[in-house]
């Protein structure tokens, strides 16, 4: 996120706008964001994480703002919505029979572990909602999960709260 998105990132970006939001997407919106980011991770990742974030990627200012985004607690309305649709992407690219047969095992592995680490970053039930979701994305491919830089910042919610049960467990 370093450098300025791509003109296929933000057209990516304005299409997944358009079908995850603002209602609750239908399972062909799913199979269509679905599609963008396994059949072009490179670009497609990128977008989901503007989408996800709520922010334009033709801002000057993407970057700090995407740092900014991350570092803050969630936004009460924005995180459900994206909590929302990640899950049901996550349970998508898990079921789905639609997933593109030449996508690379890695990427398919990349985009589910994005939606499940949305999901914990989103999560209106931490920590256990976010150790279930890290939990979800390490059993796709732990060491692509850890090593995936959302990971951090879910971590990052848990230590508000290192005491609870759920955290020692």
């Amino acid at each position: 996120m370093s450098t300025a998105p791509s003109p296929d990132t933000r057209a990516i970006h304005r299409v997944l706008q358009q079908v995850l939001e603002p209602r609750p997407p239908a399972e062909a919106d799913l199979r269509i964001t679905h599609s963008f980011l396994t059949e072009d991770p490179r670009n497609g990742l990128p977008a989901f994480h503007y989408w996800a974030a709520g922010i334009d990627p033709d801002a000057e200012d993407s970057a700090e703002q995407m740092a900014q985004y991350l570092a803050a607690p969630p936004q009460t309305h924005r995180s459900s919505q994206v909590y929302r649709v990640c899950r049901r992407l996550s349970l998508y690219s898990d079921f789905s029979q639609s997933t593109p047969s030449e996508a690379p095992r890695e990427a398919l592995e990349d985009v589910r572990i994005t939606y499940l680490l949305w999901a914990a970053l989103t999560c209106p039930h931490a920590p256990r909602g976010v150790l279930e979701r890290c939990n979800e994305a390490g059993r796709v491919n732990l060491t692509r999960a850890t090593g995936n830089p959302l990971f951090q910042f879910a971590m990052r919610r848990l230590a508000a709260r290192p005491s609870t049960p759920e955290v020692q467990r």
